[in-house]
């Protein structure tokens, strides 16, 4: 008997590594290398942040999103995006491919990328869960304005026209328009910060000018996709609002063969519990309350909910426009308030204080620091 309980913790290890839907292998669909998945169980990818990063210009900005995207800055660990090829106004450089993919100053002839007015560059997103990748374009517009769409088929063709922006490949959408007929989707941004938090295959870009957040955009995969839903990459369309409303679509995605445009986000409850999630909470305990960011379409002939949001939560109405944890791991956004709209809640490094960011508590919900190599759920909103 005094061996008894270690011989059935063996036999019950033994037996759970031998059932096959409990096997230890990798994860199907791709993601970083080393994850391990148990029964449908999986760690997130690691999360890189780029935050609070001072430029002069637009044009740095861009620079620094794009060297951050690429793991390209010094001192800083990004996601290590690959760059396709960008193109150079200046000297008529046209359409370039770096010989290195992870290095901006690669391009041929020592071409400086994203200096002029309609320079572009085009990153190739790392495999996300659905086992896929996707293309983000980065454009400097103007000296105030930097524009980005998304090509969810990873079908770019590198070279052809000198054009600005170029021909676009099939299924490319930004601002509601299929193969990018119309606008792009501008970020309003200068003499600012500029603030970045990606993944595999996500991106958040945040401009700061003045200590005024004037845009927040979320570009890239979403969390808890059907398994049969690969490309499950969205677009949000307008930079300048980051609120959640029921009656504001902002998100866009490709969806069979055409582009989806009445993307909401809502909690994952019943449509009784969006008062709750959105509204002021005036007797809460002590902290505002944290929902999941669920997305949802509702074009006709494709009404779906497309997954969450990843490393975004929504908030109550009446949390201020700029507000900050003390542990420093959720970030509020909330900009162009209205009645029943919930602000943003992201999660941030745990390292870094915004500026002039306002003493956000939670009661419930935010951000948590988790252990590198902590197993949880399938698309966890960790």
């Amino acid at each position: 008997m005094k061996y008894l309980h270690r011989i059935l913790a063996f036999l019950l290890v033994l037996a759970l590594w031998s059932t096959p839907a409990l096997a230890v292998g990798p994860v199907g669909g791709g993601g970083a290398p080393g994850w391990t998945q148990i029964y449908g169980i999986q760690p997130r990818p690691e999360m890189h942040y780029l935050p609070y990063h001072a430029d002069a210009t637009s044009a740095e900005g861009a620079q620094t999103w794009t060297r951050f995207l690429i793991d390209d800055l010094p001192g800083i660990d990004g996601p290590g995006w690959d760059l396709l090829e960008c193109r150079i106004t200046a000297g008529g450089g046209g359409r370039l491919v770096p010989a290195d993919s992870h290095d901006l100053d690669s391009l041929p002839g020592a071409a400086v990328a994203l200096a002029t007015n309609d320079d572009w560059c085009v990153l190739r997103a790392l495999t996300g869960d659905g086992g896929t990748r996707w293309v983000l374009y980065v454009e400097l517009q103007a000296w105030n304005t930097i524009n980005v769409a998304v090509c969810p088929l990873d079908n770019w063709v590198t070279g052809g026209g000198d054009a600005s922006p170029p021909a676009w490949m099939a299924g490319c959408f930004a601002a509601g328009d299929l193969n990018l007929a119309g606008t792009l989707i501008p970020f309003d941004c200068g003499n600012g910060h500029y603030s970045t938090i990606a993944d595999t295959s996500m991106v958040q870009f945040i401009t700061d000018t003045a200590g005024v957040i004037r845009g927040w955009g979320y570009y890239g995969e979403l969390d808890g996709c059907d398994p049969a839903d690969t490309r499950c990459f969205v677009a949000w369309d307008t930079p300048g609002t980051a609120r959640i409303v029921s009656t504001s679509p902002l998100l866009n995605r490709y969806y069979g063969g055409a582009v989806l445009t009445t993307g909401i986000v809502s909690p994952p409850y019943s449509a009784a519990s969006w008062a709750l999630a959105t509204g002021a909470e005036v007797n809460r305990p002590g902290g505002y309350q944290t929902y999941a960011a669920q997305v949802r379409f509702h074009d006709a002939g494709a009404l779906h909910t497309a997954g969450r949001l990843r490393g975004v939560q929504i908030v109550n109405a009446d949390a201020a426009a700029l507000t900050q944890t003390a542990d420093l791991l959720s970030l509020g956004i909330y900009t162009a308030p209205q009645a029943n709209a919930g602000g943003i809640v992201i999660r941030w490094d745990g390292a870094t204080a915004y500026p002039g960011a306002a003493a956000l508590v939670l009661s419930h919900g935010g951000w948590r620091s988790i252990p590198a190599d902590m197993i949880v759920p399938a698309g966890g909103n960790y």
